[in-house]
């Protein structure tokens, strides 16, 4: 694993570290199953575990977190992330959102 620098993300609503020291997940998820988590990485219950192993898979598979990082751009999510976050947004599940876009920078919806 040749992460550089620490990291925090969520993962199925999971504060998760990134280091050099690992994958910490710092927290439950807030999910216990999504269908998109149980196609990628074949994970039908989400726990602490399931989330730290499907990080590590993003790590070894496409470098998240590396200095070396390999953009797939044929790997995307199949429905509009956008779409959801709008959902959030209308619903007042979320104030706004911070979207890191590959190759593009960051984008705040509000």
């Amino acid at each position: 694993m040749d992460v550089r620098g620490e990291h925090e993300i969520y993962c199925c609503g999971a504060r998760v570290r990134i280091s050099t020291e690992g994958v910490e997940v710092l927290t439950e998820p807030l999910d216990d199953y999504c269908p998109l988590h149980e196609s990628l990485y074949g994970t039908r219950e989400i726990d602490k575990e399931s989330v730290r192993r499907s990080v590590e898979m993003k790590i070894a598979g496409y470098g998240f977190c590396c200095r070396d990082r390999v953009f797939n751009s044929g790997s995307v999510v199949a429905y509009g992330a956008s779409e959801m976050m709008q959902v959030w947004l209308d619903k007042g599940l979320v104030a706004c959102a911070v979207v890191v876009c590959e190759g593009v920078g960051s984008a705040v919806a509000y």
